[in-house]
């Protein structure tokens, strides 16, 4: 009986552990169908195709001694210049946690700017970083050259559809942008539909067991 007790506690909980954190980013690390020079796929930006913010492979940034991608082979040049923005409408759950994560280099050649924001309205032409009503998850000025970094926050959705945005200037030089991120937080998974159907099948077991237990007694 002690056996069959501990057999089912311990189906019990693996039933009940959390979903896998479930990834709502469109092309985060800019790896589908990438073009050099071109504006990555699942973003919109304000920047022509080829101006301003592309992607590239490395051969571009290496030039200007700049690093390659954080990983993968493709990542997101944001600059020179004009402020210019990159942004994606994410898929949320209004009420719903989500962990948001990116990488980014900064190769200055001076005055700089870069923000990022999750949520507010989605951004317009010659917009310059007052994302409205949105959360800042970062923002630096004037900041020296830096290595691959990385910037996190937590947020909480309030729609359907939550606004992702980068902003960036960098005088004659630029960012770089990788490995985007937005996760459903650990606070915000549940177990899924089947691990619930498979933990109310386990009680019904249970409950059979302990009776017939019981009558052979």
């Amino acid at each position: 009986m002690k056996l069959v007790c501990v057999v089912m506690i311990a189906s019990c909980c693996l039933a009940l552990s959390p979903a896998q954190a479930q990834q709502v980013v469109t092309n985060g690390g800019f790896e589908t169908t990438p073009t050099e020079y071109g504006v990555p796929v699942g973003w919109s930006t304000d920047a022509p195709s080829g101006i301003l913010i592309f992607e590239d492979n490395g051969s571009f940034a290496t030039r200007y001694g700049a690093p390659g991608p954080h990983t993968g082979a493709w990542d997101v040049v944001i600059g020179p210049y004009s402020d210019l923005w990159i942004t994606q409408s994410v898929a949320t759950q209004a009420g719903k946690t989500y962990d948001v994560s990116f990488w980014l280099y900064n190769r200055t050649g001076g005055t700089s700017d870069f923000s990022a924001y999750w949520g507010g309205s989605a951004p317009v032409a010659n917009e310059t970083g007052n994302q409205d009503n949105g959360q800042q998850i970062v923002s630096l000025t004037n900041t020296s050259n830096s290595p691959w970094t990385q910037y996190t926050g937590t947020f909480t959705a309030g729609s359907s559809s939550t606004e992702l945005t980068f902003f960036g200037t960098n005088g004659t030089y630029f960012f770089g942008l990788d490995d985007v991120s937005v996760t459903t937080a650990a606070s915000s998974a549940t177990p899924e539909p089947g691990s619930l159907a498979l933990l109310t099948g386990f009680a019904a077991s249970g409950v059979a067991i302990f009776v017939r237990q019981k009558r052979k007694v």
